[in-house]
This record gives C-alpha cells, structure tokens and sequence, in this order.
C-alpha cells in the first residue's frame, strides 16, 4: 500500500526535475547580451520576431528595438482567409511595425496576406512607405481566396498617386492580385532606373502593355492577366521572358481573350523564352530585326486550348525557333483530337 505513494512522489520529482532543466535552458538563452539576442531577431520575418514578445517585456523591448531598424520588413503569414478579423488583424500589425521604423531605407517590403479590395489604401499606403524609405524589392503577393469567378474583380487597386513615386533604389518588383493597368506600369518603369526583375500576376486593368523604359530590366513574368490583348517589350538587356495565360480559365467552360492582337519584342540579349497559353493570332509573336535573338537558347511552349485555329497559330511559333539548345513542347489536349501539319515544324539544327 505505501509503494503507491512513492511511485506518485518520484513522478512529481521527475516532472520538477525537468521543469527546472527547462527553465535553466530558458534562463541561458536570457543570459545572453541584448545585442547577440537582436542579432538572432533580426534574423526572423517581422511576423516571426513578433511572436516573441510573449516571453516577456525584455523580448518585448528587443523586439520594438530591432524593428526600429529592420532591413527586411516582410510580413508573410500565407494565409489565403478573407475573415475580417484576421484582415483587421494583420493590417494593424503591419501599421504599427510602419510606425515604429526609424531607418531612412530598407531592402525589402513583403506583404503576403489575401486582402481583398477594401483595404485598396492599406495597401497604397505601404506602398508610399517602401518609395519614401527606397525599397530594393517590392513584393505584393496578395493571396487569392479561391477560384470563385467572382472574386478575381476584387483585387486591391493601385492608386493613381503611386505614378509620382520614384524608385530610385528598386531592383525587384512582384505584384499578385494588385490591379494595375498600362499607365500604372508605364510610369513604375519610367521611375525605376533600377529595375531588375518585375512580375505581374493575376491583374485584370492590364489591356495594351508597353515594356519599354527599363534598360536594365532582365527578368519579365506575366502570368495570368487574363485581359491583356498585346505586348511591347523594348529592352535591349532583358535575358528572361516569361508569359502565362489564365490555367482556371478551362474549369468554367470560359476562353478569354489573351494577347489576341500580338507580342511584339526587342529583346537582342535574350536567352530564355517561355510561353504558355491560348494562340489566336495568325502572327502572334514578333521578334524585332531578327527572326530569332542570337543568343537564345532555351525555348519552352505550351499549348492551352484544343481548338484546331489555336493548334495552327501556335505550330506558326516554331518558326522562331530553329537554333535554339533547348526546347520544350507541352500540349493539354488528347492526342487523338491533334492534327498537327508535320511541313511547318523547322529543322532544328541544335536542339536537344
């Protein structure tokens, strides 16, 4: 009967044993100095430094200390929710981190959250922040909710106001669910000397795009901007091509018009071309001066739409590419449905 006691006594003692180890090894990290304990912050995303501020009011106080000077304020929570709580949530918690910044630049602005046309001036407001402290890389990936139809017309809209900034600083430039149109890229492009890289993703103003005030641009994505009728690029140091159609599209039995007119490009350093989508133009790709920049090299095509017309036009872009190293073909159509004009595939003397 008394050995039932004991066995409850040691459990307890064990338990205290290792709460006190714990609290030992809680107490070393405490130890350290402030300035290696904001080096290990500083190391986090903003949202990730934040969650610390529940050990206590040291970790409270290194917290507000280190954001104060934060290089990367990236507030990334990957949550695709459009519940109002959790949108008034996160708005205030990127706000009050704004606030509390004192350095006059920093590296980068994410904000990775799906936040839907109501807080349009949240967003243009962080937007001004990252122009007045000279962003280096602008991230907005504005998460979509779903593939409901009618929540693609509910992106954030981009101010008229953000034309003025200028970016003097900006190298890197991402936009995802951000309604944007022409005159909206036309003036970002003109007010970015800089510019390195840019990605449009899933906005719906874009119709007449015009690429054509970057001269260091080397990277161009545009996915889905299922709208977008053509495209005028105009950069002589643009090595990277990407161009995208909606995927959805198929699932509601809907065909868009994209790039119905042409692709009109002068990219003369260009190495990669990647294209993927709905071919409706006769001459739906135009390379500048030549038939084929010379050091192109890498050439990926999909086809997106079984209609006889599309498989036509798209069979018409081999004829670009001839000397490339590399090329990728992906057709989604079943192949007995394909009649594919074996005459009008080019000799490609070096590819793989």
């Amino acid at each position: 009967m008394q050995s039932i006691p004991q066995a409850k006594l040691s459990t307890r003692i064990l338990k205290e044993e290792e709460e006190e180890e714990e609290e030992e090894e809680e107490d070393r990290i405490s130890k350290l100095p402030d300035e290696i304990l904001g080096s290990i912050i500083s190391l986090l995303s903003v949202s990730e430094a934040a969650r610390t501020t529940v050990l206590s009011q040291r970790w409270k106080n290194l917290w507000m200390n280190t954001v104060m000077f934060h290089p990367n304020l990236v507030f990334d929570e990957g949550v695709v929710s459009k519940n109002p709580t959790q949108c008034e949530k996160y708005v205030k918690g990127v706000n009050q981190v704004m606030k509390l910044h004192k350095a006059t630049t920093i590296e980068e602005l994410t904000i990775g959250f799906a936040l839907p046309k109501e807080y349009s001036d949240s967003m243009n407001n962080w937007v001004q922040f990252a122009a007045k402290k000279r962003v280096q890389k602008l991230n907005l990936s504005l998460y979509s909710c779903g593939l409901n139809m009618e929540l693609m017309e509910h992106n954030c809209l981009f101010s008229r106001d953000n034309r003025r900034l200028y970016w003097w600083r900006l190298r890197d430039c991402h936009m995802s669910k951000v309604n944007v149109d022409d005159k909206d890229i036309d003036c970002l492009l003109s007010n970015s000397p800089n510019l390195e890289n840019l990605c449009l993703r899933d906005s719906h103003n874009i119709r007449n795009l015009r690429v054509s005030k970057a001269r260091k641009l080397k990277c161009l994505k545009i996915c889905k901007c299922r709208w977008m009728r053509t495209l005028f690029v105009f950069a002589p140091n643009l090595k990277d091509l990407f161009i995208c159609s909606r995927e959805s599209s198929y699932l509601f039995g809907i065909t868009r018009p994209f790039l119905q007119e042409s692709i009109w490009i002068y990219a003369p350093n260009l190495v990669s071309f990647r294209f993927c989508g709905v071919v409706t133009s006769r001459s739906p790709l135009v390379f500048r001066d030549v038939d084929q920049p010379p050091h192109l090299s890498y050439v990926s095509l999909g086809l997106m739409n079984s209609f006889r017309m599309n498989i036509d036009c798209f069979q018409e872009l081999f004829t670009h590419f001839s000397q490339v190293k590399r090329l990728r073909l992906d057709m989604e159509l079943k192949v007995r449905t394909l009649r594919i004009r074996s005459h009008i595939f080019p000799v490609l003397y070096m590819s793989k």
